[in-house]
């Protein structure tokens, strides 16, 4: 670098490093007209890489107003900030607990340019749980150079009371049916209880 009478002129210096520390003692040597050489001090402090929880995880219930659409499962979005200079790689732990089948993640890993904000969608389907209320499980949040997040999740289920109709037993009655002959029978489910139900079949034995 040629720097001319009056002028100002400068460089850029990059610094990484892997270790969470904080360094004191590099030193840069440089030469001026090949004669004089000086030495510039570097001081660093490198941190673990944080996020930030931009948006709250509530808990996951299903709508219960008589003209909504019944959804069979529900989304909430968890919006993480990488407020660093550094991209933070993110990969989400497959939870071992007795609930976890209830709760997905998309997607499961992902990498948050600095300064940016990176949603990640938390959905609770629950397929076998009528007798159950409250459904918790733990998700946790591995952060490559950085200190692991752990996010609670709770789930409802409401009470749902259905009885065939006008049958008041679970027992469907096809009288006598001739062997090879296709019969069909119809019937109504009433729900009796004061909340939405959304059903679907999920075994059919013959």
């Amino acid at each position: 670098m040629v720097i001319g009478p009056g002028l100002a002129e400068g460089f850029n210096l990059i610094f990484f490093s892997n270790e969470t520390k904080r360094f004191t003692n590099i030193y840069i040597k440089y030469t001026i007209n090949f004669k004089s050489v000086f030495k510039l001090k570097i001081l660093a402090n490198v941190i673990p890489v944080t996020l930030k929880q931009m948006t709250q995880l509530s808990r996951f219930t299903f709508k219960n107003e008589k003209f909504d659409k019944v959804e069979m499962s529900v989304m909430q979005k968890l919006v993480l900030s990488n407020p660093g200079n550094a991209p933070a790689k993110i990969r989400w732990e497959k939870s071992t607990g007795v609930n976890a089948k209830y709760f997905s993640i998309s997607p499961t890993e992902a990498i948050i340019p600095p300064g940016k904000d990176f949603p990640t969608e938390i959905t609770f389907t629950p397929t076998d749980v009528s007798t159950k209320n409250d459904i918790e499980d733990e998700l946790k949040l591995n952060i490559e150079n950085g200190n692991s997040m752990l996010f609670k999740v709770m789930g409802n289920v409401p009470m749902s009371i259905v009885k065939f109709s006008p049958e008041n037993n679970d027992t469907i009655n096809c009288g006598f049916v001739h062997i090879g002959v296709g019969h069909k029978v119809t019937f109504l489910l009433k729900n009796s209880g004061r909340n939405i139900i959304a059903y679907m079949i999920v075994n059919l034995n013959h």
